[in-house]
């Protein structure tokens, strides 16, 4: 009579798993398809690729505004591109190369308008360091291993790590790293050819051979260098002729005079300086020169993972264990600086998007890697003249890399007369305002402790180099802030009431009445448990009240000055004192308002 319960059920693919059977591996593959089908999506699209945010409200007016952002930027990034090339021991076309690819995929992929990406102090001397015993080789492996770091990075969302670096620590590191960028700037300043590695090393050989200094080289970096810092401050300083805010066309033509002398300082004076060559050169050339650039746009090739040093071939795994921390160093440095210069000009606009930004420096370093470039980051001096230029649009860094891009491929043969003491008063000159002595006063006013952190980095950084001072300076930071955890101090403090404190104690040694009037509600519990003989009127009937029992009970009645002014009275005479008016801190009478 009973159903035959032994059914057989057939597996139906529900229309959830879009045909896919249940079980673990249908589960995977269908985990899998939500994932793929949430990324391609045109959400998803807009934010990995931000062009496609403004691409389509593209106007004139952008055009205008990112044409002269990009011609001004253009400007600076030709001279910085060289000298920053020297630094990081490099021929001249590799920081021009740095200058032009990462400009233009940061169209592309980058989100902050303003932010100027290409080669930097910094970076190039954190090149120097790993690659100089490799020479170029070295560097453009350098750059594809830190694009692929920085990729995936932002693919694992790392960039919230570089929140948990302090400002004391990084204030410490770029201090340092102007220092050591400015000291290897010396031999090229002396016009000594020496082979120096390290701080102390540069200064030593540099004293050591002061007497084969060549004196030209040295008059016309100082020349140079005192030139470029009076020009920097024109495009702010108040002149008698400029009639603020006016409009007129003369007033207006002069600040753009003044603006471009400030921005275009450097280009201007190495041009000048390499007129001042060619029109001397002779018999003997009296200047150190940059010498041969190599012509031509670059051609795409693939990073060189293997080379040759000294008739010896070296493998990619020899070459990975020469470059060391550097692998690692490099892309730290990278975003590090990306993701401070991003935050200075997103500060009261937008949130950075952090991970966006490493992904996009990520991209332009693994393609710049595939044209003879070195690694790169953000930059905050072009950053600044970017946002003071009217920038619009990221498409400035277009305009940027097609500049570049016409220097590299007509104007080669006037590099060759630029003076290398002339580039090195460039990098002197922008380093400068890098060493953040600024700091110091604030911190020693509010917090001496961060001072160790952030003198720990700095000594460390020029005492051992860049990479392991600023490990230690974290180090040291985290140490500082996992004893603060494992100690906590409890702080009691009064706030007003410490005031009123005062004034009852008094009162009660001298056995003298106090009232108080319209004390807000929530303090009349505490201000009671200080002195319970205390009285509270709420109203000025019984504070009125209270001074006639007292008066009727022949005890005389003082005044309580909350303001220094106000006067307690019954009838028409203002009563005798027998107590000083007690005075108040701002921070008690809050408490009466």
């Amino acid at each position: 009579m009973g159903a035959n319960r032994n059914h057989e059920y057939e597996a139906v693919p529900s229309k959830e798993t879009n045909g896919i059977l249940p079980g673990p591996r249908g589960r995977i593959v269908a985990g899998v398809k939500k994932r793929a089908r949430s990324f391609f999506t045109y959400r998803n699209a807009k934010r990995r690729l931000p062009i496609l945010n403004w691409i389509r409200e593209y106007s004139i007016e952008h055009l205008i505004g990112d044409l002269i952002a990009g011609l001004t930027v253009g400007l600076m990034i030709i001279p910085q591109a060289l000298a920053y090339a020297a630094v990081a021991g490099l021929p001249a076309n590799y920081g021009l190369n740095s200058a032009i690819f990462g400009s233009f995929f940061y169209v592309i992929f980058g989100s902050t308008t303003e932010l100027n990406v290409g080669p930097t102090a910094v970076m190039s001397l954190m090149t120097f360091q790993y690659s100089s015993h490799g020479g170029p080789d070295y560097a453009v492996l350098l750059c594809f291993i830190t694009g692929i770091i920085e990729i995936v990075a932002s693919i694992v969302n790392l960039g919230f790590l570089i929140n948990f670096i302090s400002q004391p620590v990084i204030s410490g590191f770029t201090s340092a790293a102007a220092i050591t960028i400015g000291s290897s700037q010396l031999k090229a300043l002396f016009g000594l050819k020496l082979k120096t590695r390290g701080l102390v090393d540069t200064w030593v050989k540099v004293i050591q051979n002061l007497s084969k200094m060549r004196w030209q080289d040295l008059v016309l970096g100082i020349v140079s260098i005192v030139v470029l810092s009076l020009m920097k401050p024109l495009r702010t300083m108040k002149f008698r002729f400029l009639v603020p805010g006016s409009k007129a066309l003369g007033q207006r033509v002069l600040r753009q005079v003044l603006f471009f002398l400030s921005v275009g300082r450097n280009a201007l004076v190495v041009i000048i300086a390499s007129l001042v060559a060619y029109t001397l050169d002779g018999n003997e050339q009296p200047f150190t020169l940059t010498g041969f650039v190599q012509p031509g746009i670059p051609s795409p090739s693939l990073p060189p993972f293997t080379t040759t040093i000294d008739n010896k071939t070296l493998s990619f795994t020899e070459m990975m264990s020469d470059l060391g921390i550097g692998i690692a160093m490099s892309p730290f440095t990278a975003i590090l600086g990306l993701v401070a210069v991003g935050g200075a000009f997103t500060k009261g606009k937008k949130a950075l998007d952090a991970n966006q930004e490493i992904l996009s420096l990520g991209i332009s370093t693994l393609a710049g890697s595939f044209f003879g470039s070195m690694p790169i980051t953000a930059c905050m001096s072009r950053s600044a003249v970017n946002s003071t230029s009217g920038v619009r649009t990221p498409a400035a860094c277009f305009v940027v890399g097609v500049i570049v891009l016409l220097a590299l491929g007509l104007l080669t043969p006037a590099f060759y007369y630029i003076p290398r003491s002339v580039l090195a008063a460039v990098i002197i000159g922008a380093v400068l305002n890098m060493v953040d002595y600024e700091v110091l006063k604030p911190l020693w006013r509010s917090n001496k402790v961060d001072l160790i952190p952030l003198m720990g980095t700095f000594i460390a950084c020029l005492a051992w180099g860049l990479e392991w001072g600023i490990l230690l300076g974290i180090g040291v930071d985290l140490a500082m802030l996992l004893y603060s955890v494992a100690t906590p101090k409890v702080v009691v403090s009064y706030g007003y009431t410490s005031g009123i404190k005062s004034v009852t104690d008094d009162f009660k040694r001298q056995g003298q009445t106090i009232a108080f009037l319209h004390m807000k509600s929530g303090l009349v519990t505490t201000v009671t448990a200080l002195n319970k003989e205390i009285h509270l009127c709420d109203c000025q009937d019984s504070l009125d009240a209270m001074i006639e029992e007292i008066v009727s009970n022949g005890v005389e009645a003082g005044p309580v000055s909350m303001d220094n002014e106000t006067k307690l009275t019954t009838g028409d005479e203002e009563l005798p004192k027998l107590v000083p008016k007690a005075e108040f801190d701002e921070e008690t009478l809050s408490a009466f308002k």
